[in-house]
């Protein structure tokens, strides 16, 4: 097996090992966002 084809066999492991969680993040910045324009009016 080559170099190359271990590292294509790595990833297809690893696949799925990192989710993103989109209404997550997408929540977590309304939040920052909501603060921080609050801190700016106040």
């Amino acid at each position: 097996m080559s170099s190359k084809e271990a590292s294509v066999e790595a990833g297809k492991n690893l696949n799925g090992v990192i989710k993103i969680d989109a209404a997550q993040i997408h929540s977590h910045l309304d939040s920052m966002v909501r603060s921080t324009v609050e801190e700016t009016l106040d």
